[in-house]
């Protein structure tokens, strides 16, 4: 449903519609002074009462302060006054999501998945335990589906030192990056190393069974 292009918000007037997820509508919107791109995404099924307002906003300059390569900037907001739905104006990516770049199925190459996953870490921040998941996704491919253990250690090594650095030594996902680790240096006959890692996976799930 077309019904938001040509509607205008703040400076700039809505021209396509780029895609729609859970949460809103994207379009691309023009300047209408300036006759520049960006895209805004309108927050669907949101209409805020006065007193949410102000909350919004405050999120809103907090996202607006996020300065990263591999993060979409958030440079403008506001809120409808007809529907007082919410908005926000962000810097136009031109070509595209991944997902509309590769077809689903489409069995890409270690160096492009790797990419990838380190311009996601960086986003993140690369203490964010979801960095941690994504290393351990990527070394669990590198090591089962193509062979490659050396850089599925480096990947698992990765993934550890990060629950390390945040002092999550008894995560349970930490257990499972190092059971997964443990297979690895058995299959490269490191079997007092392993053997190590076991234990730490023992007590970790041990300390969970008793809480």
């Amino acid at each position: 449903m077309n019904d938001h292009i040509g509607r205008k918000l703040g400076n700039y007037q809505l021209v396509r519609k780029l895609g729609q997820g859970g949460y809103g509508e994207v379009y691309i919107a023009e300047h209408v002074h300036l006759k520049t791109q960006a895209a805004i995404k309108l927050l669907q099924h949101v209409q805020l009462p006065s007193e949410a307002e102000e909350n919004f906003r405050k999120e809103a300059a907090t996202i607006a302060k996020l300065d990263h390569p591999h993060i979409i900037r958030v440079f403008d907001y506001g809120i409808q006054d007809s529907t007082s739905t919410p908005y926000l104006v962000m810097d136009y990516a031109p070509n595209g999501t991944v997902r509309q770049r590769y077809q689903r199925g489409k069995i890409l190459e270690p160096l492009h998945i790797s990419s990838y996953v380190k311009q996601v870490a960086g986003a993140l921040g690369s203490e964010h335990p979801d960095v941690a998941q994504s290393f351990h996704g990527l070394a669990e491919i590198y090591y089962r589906k193509w062979k490659k253990f050396e850089q599925a250690e480096s990947l698992f090594q990765g993934a550890i030192a990060i629950y390390e650095k945040a002092q999550l030594l008894d995560h349970p996902e930490l257990a499972q990056i190092l059971r997964t680790y443990a297979i690895l240096l058995s299959v490269l006959n490191r079997k007092t190393e392993a053997a190590e890692i076991l234990a730490r996976v023992k007590a970790i799930r041990a300390k969970h069974a008793n809480n």
